[in-house]
């Protein structure tokens, strides 16, 4: 019998009963006992969430990993944890969504934060599901900050005379070939007459990446948020201008899937002696 029609009856025969009063506590007990099992049922008729740390809202940088330890308990088999995550002023996705077969289910979450978020507050919900349907639910947040790059000066990469050392690795900041996978030569020296004796003096990336020319930029203070707004809002190059010293150009690796932001300024255009030793040397600030 429902819970609310089951009131109603014992509530009726309460007041048509005779006047014993024996018979009406019996029957108020009754109501009262109705009520509280009610009542009990609708505390635990939900999975419990618990997300430790416990701050709901915590900081964070850009390329950092964040850990958080999920407990879930259920009086029913539980059936899916879902995992969502909502970028501010961006879409709602789908982080993990996991199938369960158990009443009690713990698990460890490592989030990397991407370079794309820096300055943006990142909403979770954590989301566990019974068979019966059942949602119990966990919020927290994310406030991704701000960071000053790093700079890594005096790198060099050759000309395309030199078939050896002339592309170079961004990620990796090393020197690569052109006789590598496209993937690790986020610069090349881009030329359509191969005879030249002399730098072109213009760049591409066979990685993917294009450029922003930003010269007006802060490089001494360069920071990834900065890096981030200023090329995201500026026309992007395939191919840059023809570089001379003191250029800034930024670039996001085309190549890598945390969206890192790299600055680049130019130090020097070297014509040397001999095709095989003309190159390139440059600042970078990622």
């Amino acid at each position: 019998m429902p819970g609310g029609f089951l009131r109603a009856f014992l509530f009726e025969a309460y007041l048509s009963t005779t006047k014993s009063l024996k018979m009406k506590t019996r029957i108020l007990m009754l109501v009262l006992l109705a009520l509280f099992t009610g009542s009990c049922k609708k505390k635990n008729d939900k999975p419990v969430v618990i997300v430790t740390p416990s701050d709901f809202r915590i900081s964070g940088l850009p390329g950092e990993v964040k850990d958080w330890n999920i407990s879930v308990t259920s009086e029913v088999k539980l059936a899916r944890l879902i995992v969502k995550i909502q970028p501010e002023n961006a879409f709602e996705t789908v982080y993990k969504d996991t199938f369960l077969y158990t009443k009690n289910f713990s698990y460890k979450l490592q989030y990397l934060i991407p370079a794309a978020y820096a300055g943006k507050l990142l909403y979770f919900s954590f989301s566990a599901v019974d068979e019966d349907g059942n949602e119990g639910l966990a919020l927290k947040q994310i406030q991704v900050g701000d960071e000053l790059l790093t700079e890594y000066t005096g790198l060099q990469f050759l000309t395309r005379s030199n078939p050896g050392n002339n592309a170079f690795d961004l990620d990796s900041l090393d020197q690569t070939s052109a006789f590598n996978d496209s993937t690790v030569r986020d610069i090349q020296e881009y030329a359509t007459d191969t005879t030249l004796q002399y730098p072109t003096a213009l760049w591409f990336s066979p990685a993917g990446g294009k450029f922003v020319k930003a010269n007006n930029y802060d490089y001494g203070n360069a920071t990834l948020l900065t890096a981030k707004n200023i090329y995201e809002g500026s026309i992007q190059m395939d191919i840059t201008d023809s570089i001379v010293a003191n250029d800034v150009y930024i670039t996001k690796l085309g190549s890598n899937t945390t969206s890192k932001y790299v600055v680049l300024k130019i130090i020097s255009v070297n014509d040397n002696p001999g095709n095989n030793f003309d190159n390139y040397t440059f600042n970078v600030k990622k």
